[in-house]
This record gives structure tokens, sequence and C-alpha cells, in this order.
């Protein structure tokens, strides 16, 4: 809820508060030219309780494209789409600075006219969301000479949308009444990052240097010219308040022993300006921090810097205020709920890795660090592999008979011909040893591909997964898998190569998965949750066993028998894999098992029968498949 902490550098504040570091502005010096903005635009506040300042810069020539890459992963990095480079920047503008922006595209402004307004009776605006809104007198609005052009403080309109064929741009930073804010989002029943700092209070002195880092940034990626002498209406610039603290008051409060250059100290780093008279001392807040009216208010800020910790005494802890995780978090813990009742234990390895293990996985681009840490430890892990081999290695020199772990942890790439690198988040898995280790069953066997293909299908339940046969570097040919998410390339799994199973000194065969975590968000978010009714009929279900030539694979034979009757054929599973003496050289067996249903009657034997000749016969056209 502090509006100053919604940014990076409202965060690099707080930080200098703890630490007394230096803090480093990024870059808002433009390069201007061309007409000023005033010989393109106009602009009047019609509601100065509502919008006490606004701020306009026009950008002449932009072309407006996709962002660069490191740009579009910072923005996705904090749950946001990309959309263009224009924009891109002013939603990492806003995440960086903690200032909202608005870009519009200056064609499409009527009489070249910005008015800041309440909305008329009846008046209707369609947001960017494509929704048409009905306004009434309560809502602030900003709109050209004609109509409303977007809703203060919350979401721009779609009628003046900075779009592929936009040249010129109108660059909004302002400052509008929390009050007013609220009230016009609770009655739109609309939510946006906008308006959850304007509705707390941002900082009126940010407006002029937002604009001017967002026209900075656009230039650099979209080209145009920044024109001269920004507009800036700020009609009742408002006084500077004061602050009083005692310091006995202080210590009091705090149960502490503090004297007044500590406590001038702790208020300067948090951005007061302060002066000590005796036991008195007075502090002007600075712009971003509204909140600092009360003697009490200040001391709270002493407490926090010094450390709760420190204070002697119990203190009444309130509740913290949910709410829902955001949805990468909560597909994390999900997963790793999952992976856990798979029966996978969670490991966490270290990101900075040997340069020989990613050279043995056939790994590059890895990002080489200046300083490393050790003279074998090097390089950034691309993948996680390695590092869940070593761990394995480790458990089979202390007598593991299984081990089965899986990790979700950051991965790096060194991009080509770029001082950048990509960052991505990895979901990976390793099984080997025995399946059974319970001394209650003599049965034992030795993990295989199919046992982890089947763990990824129950971890992936809720998803459409498919598995396409690929050859990897560090993977053996024929035992190896691509996996696909809801049409998407996600990741693979297979067995790893029995040499660099050697390189790490495993002598049994080992079995991974790796996932792009990215995918799956993406994949969860597309989702849309559908009803299928209960089946009101029973089902048939029918055990096929084929001879196949040894390269084709199960995934083709099971889309096949899908194919032959969808309507009919509700699930085909594989169950088992046979090549052995009793089957000719290059063919193997699969058995199937077919469940039938019928969505309107009860199958008969007789239909069911038909069927199953009906694939037989498509089996044998298509893969020369013969009845065992």
């Amino acid at each position: 809820n502090r509006p100053d902490c919604l940014s990076l550098w409202g965060i690099a504040r707080e930080g200098r508060g703890l630490t007394g570091a230096e803090l480093r502005m990024p870059s808002c010096a433009v390069t201007e030219s061309g007409e000023p903005t005033a010989a393109s635009v106009s602009i009047a506040i019609e509601d100065a309780q509502g919008c006490p300042r606004y701020v306009g810069r026009v950008v002449r020539n932009v072309s407006v494209g996709p962002s660069p890459e490191w740009l579009q992963r910072r923005l996705q990095a904090v749950g946001q789409r990309p959309i263009n480079n224009v924009v891109d920047v002013t939603n990492y503008v806003l995440q960086e600075l903690g200032q909202p922006l608005h870009a519009f595209d200056l064609a499409k402004l009527a009489d070249d006219r910005i008015v800041v307004r309440r909305a008329r009776p009846g008046e209707k605006m369609e947001s960017l969301d494509e929704i048409q809104r009905e306004l009434t007198e309560e809502i602030l609005v900003i709109a050209d000479g004609r109509k409303a052009v977007a809703l203060a403080g919350i979401m721009g309109g779609a009628d003046s949308e900075v779009s592929a064929t936009t040249t010129d741009i109108l660059l909004e930073s302002a400052y509008f009444d929390p009050t007013r804010v609220r009230r016009g989002k609770s009655l739109l029943e609309m939510q946006t990052e906008a308006a959850m700092r304007f509705e707390r209070g941002a900082d009126l002195e940010m407006a002029p240097v937002a604009i001017d880092r967002a026209a900075r940034l656009i230039a650099e990626m979209a080209g145009g010219e920044i024109a001269p002498e920004r507009l800036d209406v700020f009609p009742n610039r408002p006084q500077q308040s004061r602050t009083s603290a005692r310091i006995s008051r202080v210590n009091q409060l705090l149960a502490t022993d503090l004297d007044g250059a500590e406590i001038c100290r702790t208020l300067e780093l948090l951005g007061c300006q302060v002066e000590q008279e005796d036991d008195l001392i007075q502090a002007v807040p600075p712009s971003y921090r509204p909140d600092l009216r009360r003697e009490a208010d200040l001391i709270e800020e002493v407490g926090r810097i010094y450390g709760y910790d420190r204070i002697e005494g119990s203190q009444q802890a309130s509740p913290a205020w949910l709410k829902p995780l955001e949805p990468h978090l909560a597909l994390q813990r999900e997963m790793r709920h999952r992976l856990s009742g798979l029966g996978f234990d969670e490991v966490a390895s270290n990101t900075i890795v040997e340069q020989k293990w990613l050279e043995l996985a056939g790994e590059k681009g890895a990002v080489e660090l200046a300083n490393p840490p050790a003279e074998n430890q090097a390089v950034l892990r691309t993948t996680l592999i390695p590092s869940l081999l070593d761990i394995a290695r480790r458990n089979f020199n202390q007598r593991a008979a299984s081990v089965a772990v899986f990790e979700l942890g950051r991965c790096f790439q060194q991009l080509p011909d770029a001082p950048e690198h990509r960052e991505y988040t990895c979901l990976s898995g390793l099984w080997s040893g025995q399946y059974a280790v319970s001394p209650w069953q003599a049965d034992r066997r030795e993990v295989d591909f199919f046992d982890l293909k089947g763990s990824l299908e129950a971890l992936l339940v809720d998803v459409e997964l498919r598995f396409e046969s690929a050859t990897f570097s560090s993977l053996r040919s024929g035992r190896s898998a691509r996996v696909w998410v809801d049409g998407r390339p996600c990741g693979y799994l297979g067995e790893v190569k029995p040499s660099l199973c050697s390189s790490f000194a495993i002598e049994r065969p080992v079995y991974i998965f790796e996932l792009n975590f990215q995918t799956l968000v993406d994949s969860r978010a597309d989702q849309t949750p559908d009803f299928v009714p209960l089946a009101k009929f029973p089902p048939i279900e029918r055990d096929l066993a084929v001879l196949l030539r040894e390269e084709v694979s199960s995934a083709e034979v099971v889309e096949e028998i899908g194919a032959t009757a969808p309507r009919l054929i509700e699930s085909v599973a594989l169950f088992d894999h046979y090549q052995g003496d009793q089957i000719p050289a290059g063919q193997k067996s699969l058995a199937f098992s077919i469940r039938l249903r019928a969505p309107d009657k009860t199958l008969k034997d007789k239909q069911a029968d038909a069927l199953i000749d009906r694939i037989l016969k498509r089996l044998g056209e298509r893969f020369g498949a013969q009845l065992r």
C-alpha cells in the first residue's frame, strides 16, 4: 500500500535508507529538435482539483514495432504483456520509476487539444480493453477537442491508441487526485497498474522526470525527434509541509536511546530535509512521502529503519493483506506439490557450474563470469541437467537404491552478437535406479523411459500433451522425445547418453526431463475450462496387440486409432511394449487398451468388434500392422 515503493526506484530509495548506499538515477537527458511541443498541441485543465498537474511532450516521426528482446523479457518478468516499443516503454518506466504514463497517437486528437475535465452526462468512450464505457460526471477524463479519449489515471481510449501506422505521439505524465481515481475505477469496475498507483497517491514531482525518461527510451528504440519544451501545466503548486518530532518522544515510544544526529541521518536517508533545534527535529518530507504528516509518522520511520527486531518488548502483528498469488508463483507451487506427490524430491543447485559440464552435455552459449568464485566455476548454467546428474552421483555414492529428484530454477544463455543474456526458468527432473525399493516387493526392476514419461503425463494432466521422437546432444538416440504442450514446444525427455553418465561416474541408466516453465505458464493462461457431461451409458473395453516395424512410434499408432472413430473411441492407452525372441527382427509388439463408448446409446459387442476390425484394417493400411 506504499505507492512510493511500487517501483524499482522506490525500492532502491528504501535500500538507501537501510544501507546508506548512493542512488543512481536512470538517465533522463533528452536531445530535442524540431518545433516545440506547444506548436503541435495545447493542454488545458478544467478540473484542477482532480488533476493538479499535467505534463505533455511530443515525439515525432517514430517507427512503431516490436520492442527489443531485453525490454520484452523485463516486462514479462513482472507479468506484463509486450505490445509495441512505444507502449512497452511507458509500461517499463511505470515499473522503473513508479509514474504511470500514456501515449496518444497525435494525429487522432481532434483540434490538437488535450482537456482534463469531468465526463459529460451520457458520454461514452471505448477503452483499450475494447469495452464501451458509459461515463458519469464523477469520472475524470482526458478529452480532445470533441470527445473523451482516456479515463484519467485508469486506462486510455481505443480511438487514440498507438498503432503500427502511428508516426507522431503525445506522451502524458500527470498527477490525478487519488479520491477521484478511486471513485472512477469503482464506478467502472476496473483495476489497472496505473489506477493502483494513482489511487494511493503518486509523486507530484516525478511527472516531468518520467516523461523525459520515456521520451529518451522511445527515441532510442523507435527513432523519432523529441520536441523541445515539454508542456507542464501546474496551476497551483502546493506549499511544502513541515512535520516535527521530539527526540525524547522518539525514544519514549521506541524504547531506544537514539541521539538527534542518528535520528536526523535516518530521516535524511529517507529523503527528508531536516533541522534540529535542541529536542525538536523539523522535517520536510519528500514529494513522494505525503503520508509523513504527524510526529507519529516520523517516529514510525525511525523505528522501521532502526529495526523493530532491535526494539525490546512484544509487538502486535497485523494480518497481512491477502491476495491471490501471481500465476507463475501459483503454478510453481502446484508443480512442486505434484512432483512431490509423484515421489520426486526437490533439490536446489548452484547457478554457477563448471564449463566442462556444459561442454559434456553439448550446451553452447554459456554466460561467462567476469569474477568467478572459483577456477572451476566460471559460467552460468544453460540447463539444469548436469547439476541433477551431479546430485544423482552423490546419492548413488551414498548407496541410494533409487534417485528421483527435480529442480525449478533459473538458467541463462548468452545472446549471439549482443552483450545481453537471456534468463529463463526451467523445470527439470531426474529418475534412476530401482523402480520399487520397498522390501515387501520382491519383483524389483530398474526405472525405464516409460516410467518417466508416465510421471510427466501425470504432472501435466490438465494440458494437451504430445511427445514427438527427436534427437538431443545429451540423450540416447531412439530413447528421447520432444515434449509439446498445447501445441507449443516445451522441452524434452529421454535417457541420458552412457558417455555423459560415465563422465559423472554413474554406471546405470538415467532418465531426465526438462521443460520451459514460461511455456507452462502461458499454456495455463490460455486455458478455458470446458464442461463435459457425465457419461450416461457404460463403456466397452478391448485390448489390441499388433506387430509393427520398430521405427513406428506408439504416438502415431494412438493417433491413428483415435482417428478411426473419434465419436466412439473415448481413450487409447499403451500398456505393453515387447521386442524379443518371439518377435521377428526389425519388428515390435505394442498392446493398447481401447475404451469405447457411445454418447447416445449402449454399444453392443458386435458393434465393438466391428470397430476393432476397422482399426486393424486402418493400422494395416497405414503401418503394415498385423494382429498378434
